[in-house]
């Protein structure tokens, strides 16, 4: 079967990620066909007719539904968003692939959530770091015991700004609160609190604290600091939109061992002995279309076994527990305190 889809807002992540690994992959090629593209900004019309230049293009996602019959849609549009536009493709029969975060607010990923148990699709959210190969091995580690129970964990994020979000170039939605839901912790840390969900389970409580260094705006943070409470130690999270350069780094300490990156390569130090497990750079964003071709094949492999797909590993129950987790992160921040997390079936 082939399955026809549509791109929903074509901004850069769509461009530069989402359109290459459909087109990169042979599996994808010869299972997916875009036959359809909602971009209200004609700006970006030449730039999707070169990318594209067999899809229809439409300004309007109620233009799309009632001309196209479509068994997927892909959205990559802002977060405030994200809602309206899964409702609409759930009721006309859609599954979803959609960019994180699910929705700018928790009420509206629980709203979506409803909507899914009424109206059952697939939805996957695009969390393609977990198709990364350093976290793969490091879950692996993790899972099979060669780390050992983590007592103590850091992960370090810094980039040079939000990314702008646009092909192009205008202003970037990511530092508008009303658009993005949030800042640096929204837009870059839900990646490593999904993460840390799919490789430690939930957190048991959660402390953060958020401010503006470099952008100085209302309503968004770049630099934030988080502390995630486990039953065996804790993990901290150090995000910034205000360093000079990318950087990923992260380690992660059991009695036993030693999981370290450095940006580039992950060791298991152990003893006197320190094993070279996975050489990748996650600070360059090549990488991305790889992520994205693995985290769309799976989509594609579940759309195929649907509905017998639908079990116990539900990406949506993960999406809105993520979700959830980050919205005790904020409370924290307002209120200078640690917040419990209510618990969630771990994800491994």
């Amino acid at each position: 079967m082939v399955w026809k889809g549509a791109i929903l807002g074509v901004g850069s992540i769509a461009l530069q990620a989402h359109v290459p690994a459909f087109q990169a992959d042979e599996f994808l090629r010869e299972r997916v066909r875009l036959v359809a593209v909602v971009e209200p900004v004609e700006a970006r019309h030449a730039a999707i007719r070169e990318a594209l230049p067999d899809v229809r293009i439409y300004r309007d996602a109620a233009d799309l539904f009632r001309s196209e019959r479509l068994d997927f849609v892909d959205i990559c549009a802002p977060p405030h968003v994200h809602r309206d536009l899964i409702q609409q493709a759930v009721r006309h029969g859609c599954h979803v692939l959609c960019e994180k975060p699910l929705a700018a607010r928790l009420s509206d990923a629980r709203a979506v959530a409803r909507l899914l148990r009424e109206r059952p699709r697939v939805l996957m959210v695009c969390h393609q770091y977990r198709y990364a190969p350093v976290w793969q091995a490091l879950r692996d580690l993790i899972v099979d015991g060669r780390l050992g129970p983590v007592g103590f964990a850091d992960i370090t994020v810094l980039r040079a700004g939000p990314d702008p979000g646009i092909a192009g170039g205008r202003s970037c939605w990511r530092l508008d609160a009303r658009v993005s839901g949030g800042g640096v912790l929204m837009d870059t840390g839900i990646h490593y609190i999904d993460l840390l969900r799919w490789i430690l389970g939930p957190p048991v409580a959660v402390w953060a604290r958020t401010q503006a260094v470099r952008y100085i705006g209302p309503g968004v943070e770049d630099t934030a600091l988080v502390c995630l409470q486990y039953p065996t130690g804790w993990v901290t999270l150090q995000l910034s939109w205000a360093a000079r350069e990318r950087q990923n780094r992260f380690f992660f300490v059991s009695r036993q061992a030693m999981a370290l990156y450095d940006g580039n390569v992950l060791r298991l130090q152990r003893d006197r002995t320190s094993t070279e497990l996975v050489r990748e750079s996650l600070a360059d964003k090549s990488s991305y279309v790889r992520w994205y071709t693995a985290l769309f094949r799976d989509f594609v492999r579940r759309l195929e076994a649907w509905p017998a797909s639908a079990g116990d590993d539900d990406p949506l129950e993960e999406a809105v527990a993520t979700l959830g987790i980050l919205a005790a992160c904020y409370r924290s921040a307002r209120a200078h305190r640690w917040v419990p997390v209510v618990s969630t079936r771990p994800a491994c």
